[in-house]
């Protein structure tokens, strides 16, 4: 636990072994295992690791091939996931940006997992509640 480096092995291990599979050749529950979840789990990875710069890139791939594929879910998370890692970095204006954006997704899908990231979220404002209305990413109290 709290291993970058073994974190970083282990990603590109799975990227490795994603390369060799046949979607169709998958069992049907394990076809929702793409490269927008995989990225999405790898930025989590990085997240829980405090290295937020990691986590936004894959956070960002993610994103990008979940709007591609019009997974509003799956972007939201994504979107998420980058605002937490910007606030990690101390950059109000990108954690609002994406913030922002993984909200107004978020929005046209009600599911559980979104809801909770959420709460990290705003948990993870911390200080800073007042600025977080203002960007309309939290009700006002």
């Amino acid at each position: 636990m709290g291993d970058a480096g073994a974190a970083a092995r282990s990603v590109h291990l799975s990227e490795q072994s994603f390369e060799r599979i046949t979607p169709e050749d998958e069992p049907e529950w394990a076809r929702f295992i793409d490269v927008a979840y995989l990225n999405g789990e790898y930025a989590h990875a990085f997240r829980d690791l405090e290295r937020p710069r990691e986590a936004a890139a894959f956070a960002k791939l993610s994103a990008n091939d979940a709007t591609r594929q019009n997974r509003a879910r799956r972007a939201s998370l994504a979107e998420a996931t980058m605002a937490r890692a910007a606030l990690s970095d101390h950059d109000l204006a990108a954690a609002t940006a994406a913030g922002m954006k993984a909200v107004k997704l978020a929005a046209t899908v009600k599911v559980q997992p979104f809801d909770r990231c959420a709460e990290g979220l705003a948990d993870s404002l911390g200080a800073a509640p007042q600025l977080a209305v203002r960007a309309g990413l939290l009700p006002a109290p």
